[in-house]
């Protein structure tokens, strides 16, 4: 199951990030336009909050935010980081379909960032997944989600993407992501994540599998819509590696 590939995967997660990013701030910088114009009791739900570096960064900048992940590993990492940090969020572990049941509709915003929206195994499960978002959010709340280019990704068809060095508590670790593409986009894509690490001089590694399912952009505006959201809007880009769409529950 894809909770369990992220359950044990969760302690590494951080390594993905640079300093920079695990702050936080380019995720605020980025979405500024979206945040600006919120009243102050605005209620925010991260509903791919990973290990909390989004929830966290919204929590810091005033705003009421919750944080739900299908991994309760992941959930595990996002609280503790919250609890070092004294910030009072909300999580839990609720996939995306579950999330009415859970909270109701009661966000005015919700972001489903980090290409997570591919992990959806087809198009019925796509939509039933972004139902389950407009579920929980508010008359015209707005939902922000991002991806993946695969079409970009799967004509480039990169073996290694090889990240910085990062450096953390005496630690040394270059992640490495490690690329299989099967025939046709419907079939299930396998990413190796690779960890070389060097601690007091001695080089181990740690590897995890994780799989996605990806979808065209397409594929995944019209899932929007098929799932009740209105007034979509793209910056897709053929030429990026990442776009984000934005939407409203109709």
């Amino acid at each position: 199951m894809l909770a369990d590939q992220y359950d044990s995967f969760a302690a590494d997660y951080h390594w993905l990030y640079s300093d920079r990013v695990l702050s936080g701030d380019p995720f605020i910088e980025e979405n500024r336009a979206h945040l600006d114009g919120l009243p102050a009791d605005a209620a925010i739900l991260d509903c791919a909050c990973g290990i909390g570096v989004h929830a966290l960064a919204l929590a810091r900048h005033g705003f009421s935010v919750q944080g739900t992940d299908a991994s309760p590993g992941m959930v595990r990492q996002a609280a503790g980081r919250a609890e070092h940090e004294s910030v009072g969020i909300r999580y839990q572990p609720v996939s995306w379909e579950d999330l009415p049941s859970s909270f109701g509709r009661q966000f005015d915003v919700a972001f489903c960032c980090g290409n997570s929206i591919g992990h959806c195994r087809d198009n019925a499960e796509l939509v039933s997944s972004l139902k389950g978002i407009r579920g929980v959010l508010r008359d015209k709340g707005l939902l922000v989600l991002d991806s993946r280019n695969w079409d970009k990704l799967r004509h480039d068809k990169p073996r290694f993407n090889t990240m910085q060095l990062r450096v953390r508590d005496g630690i040394r670790c270059v992640p490495l992501y490690v690329w299989n593409f099967p025939s046709t986009c419907h079939e299930q894509h396998m990413i190796e994540v690779v960890f070389i690490l060097e601690t007091e001089g001695r080089i181990s590694h740690r590897s995890y599998q994780i799989t996605y399912f990806p979808f065209s952009h397409e594929q995944v505006v019209r899932g929007l819509r098929q799932a009740g959201f209105a007034d979509v809007d793209s910056d897709y880009d053929p030429t990026k590696d990442m776009y984000t769409l934005r939407a409203r529950r109709g």
